[in-house]
Formats: C-alpha cells, sequence, structure tokens
C-alpha cells in the first residue's frame, strides 16, 4: 500500500517533469477519479492519512504514464467538464474548451440585445463535435429545438452518447457536410445560430501536444487560412435564419476582420467581434433584421 499524500506528491511532480502545467490540480482529479470522489475528497484523503491498494496504485501508475505523453487528462477521465455540465468524449472528437463557453454566453448576449423578449424556438449548432454546444443551447432555451449538424463519424459517437444522455427529447442530431448542406435540409429557420467550426490554417500546428497529437485534424484545419469551411457555413447560415436570427463564430485572434467582412457580405448585419476572458478576440457575430 501506499499512502495517498505519498502518491499525490509523485505524480504532480511525474507530470511536471513532462511538462504538464497544470500538474497539481491534474494530479488531484487523476486521484479523483480513482477514489470515486471529488478534487476536494481527494484531498482530504491525501491530509488525513489514507491509502491506496496495490490495485488502485497499478492503475494510477498507468494514467499517470498516460498523461505524462501528454495524452489529454480528457481522454484519460473519459469526460470534459463544459458550462454546468460535463460530457463523454475520447479519441476522434475535439476536447471543448472555456473559450467557447464564452462564445456561447456572447450570442446569447447578442440576442437578447438585438431581438429583445422574441423567444427562441430553434436553435443550430454547426460543426458540432461533442454537441456541447447545442446542450448548452438547450439549456439556456427550454423551450427551443436544437439541431447539431456534424459530418464526422468519429465525433457523431460522442455527440450521440451526449445528447442521448442529456438533451432529452429537443436536441437532435445530423450527420451532415456544411460544404454541401443546403437550409432546405435544415428544416424550419432558426433563431440563433453557434459554431465552433476547424479554423486553424494549414500549415499552424498547434504548440500544444494534446491538441496536435490528439484533436483531430478534420476539426482543428481548414485551409491555409483557416477559413475554407467558415466561407461555406456564412451563407449556408443566412438562407437557415429566421428574421432576427443572432450568429457567433468561434476563430483564432487573427481573423477577426475577416469573419466580420464575410458575415456583413452574406447579409448579416452589426458584425462585430467580441474578446474572450483574457483578451484576445475569439469570436464574430452578427444579426439579421426582424
Amino acid at each position: 500500500m501506499i499512502e495517498i499524500s505519498v502518491a499525490l506528491r509523485e505524480t504532480a511532480k511525474t507530470l511536471a517533469n513532462a511538462g504538464v502545467d497544470s500538474f497539481q490540480a491534474e494530479a488531484e482529479l487523476l486521484l479523483a477519479e480513482l477514489l470515486n470522489t471529488s478534487r476536494g475528497g481527494a484531498q482530504v484523503a491525501a491530509l488525513t492519512g489514507k491509502t491506496l491498494d496495490e490495485d488502485q496504485a497499478e492503475q494510477l501508475g498507468i494514467w499517470v504514464a498516460r498523461r505524462a505523453a501528454r495524452e489529454p487528462l480528457q481522454h484519460i477521465l473519459g469526460s470534459a467538464p463544459f458550462m454546468d455540465f460535463e460530457v463523454a468524449v475520447g479519441p476522434g472528437v475535439f476536447i471543448p474548451r472555456p473559450e467557447t463557453e464564452q462564445v456561447i454566453a456572447a450570442a446569447v448576449h447578442f440576442k437578447q440585445m438585438s431581438a429583445g423578449s422574441q423567444p427562441v424556438r430553434r436553435a443550430l449548432d454547426l460543426c458540432a463535435g461533442s454537441g456541447v454546444i447545442a446542450l448548452a443551447l438547450a439549456r439556456t432555451y427550454p423551450q427551443a429545438e436544437v439541431l447539431a449538424v456534424e459530418k464526422e463519424t468519429a465525433a457523431l459517437h460522442w455527440a450521440k452518447q451526449n445528447i442521448d444522455s442529456l438533451g432529452g427529447n429537443r436536441v437532435h442530431l445530423m450527420q451532415a457536410d456544411i460544404c454541401e448542406l443546403t437550409s432546405a435540409e435544415l428544416g424550419e429557420p432558426f433563431d440563433i445560430i453557434v459554431s465552433n467550426p476547424p479554423y486553424v490554417p494549414a500549415d499552424c500546428i498547434p504548440q500544444q501536444a494534446e491538441t496536435a497529437k490528439h484533436d483531430p485534424a478534420s476539426a482543428l484545419y481548414s485551409g491555409s487560412d483557416g477559413l475554407t469551411l467558415i466561407r461555406k457555413l456564412i451563407p449556408l447560415a443566412v438562407t437557415a435564419a429566421a428574421p432576427g436570427c443572432v450568429i457567433a463564430i468561434e476563430h483564432t485572434e487573427e481573423q477577426g476582420a475577416a469573419v466580420c467582412a464575410l458575415l456583413t457580405a452574406a447579409g448579416w448585419l452589426d458584425a462585430h467581434t467580441v474578446n474572450d476572458l483574457s483578451g484576445r478576440p475569439r469570436a464574430s457575430l452578427g444579426r439579421l433584421e426582424l
């Protein structure tokens, strides 16, 4: 047996040596998963002299080795937090980030400011990945029907799992290629559209090993300037939009002006870019007249 305080200290040291920035927090999260408790529960277990048995210590060693090799923590845990819920994730799907939470918040705020009390009856998540945007929109607008559109079969596996467990009967999933999709196939017009599409230029390999090696390339890269899919998405969205619809698109901090120009050219009004919590311009929005 090994004391949990020792296991926690050794785990944090190994992760730090592997270049994991949040090594202490991740060590605690791995212990929490092992003990089937919260991060706080793992901290208490370490402080009160509790121990791991041999099987637990062996399992922790396997997980630590995987994380030290820079496999995403979310793949090891099998889930990722997003807003006030968690989704299942794993190989083949983009791991949701806090930046996308802020894109949704910006879209909801802009909708409120643009359309007053007009109800959201239909919401659309293009390039759905794990389905987090669709699920967040469903929680924000409990009266709305939500459609999540995703092309890749591997990502659809995770989206279906998450929507089946968290979406109730108001969130629907469609497999489709946005480059070939028509608004008629999407059904009735939408009142809010939010997308976190692939937007990384093809030659801009992310520095983080977790992203470069484990997030699917189809969710990252989109042509030489990163805008290939966005150029298809924006005109599709305007044909699928109801009067007063708001759109929000996540992008790199260098792409705001280009995305706003594409929005304006397609007929979206008041195109503008908003910053994330760190002050980086990471999403652009537009609206249609009522």
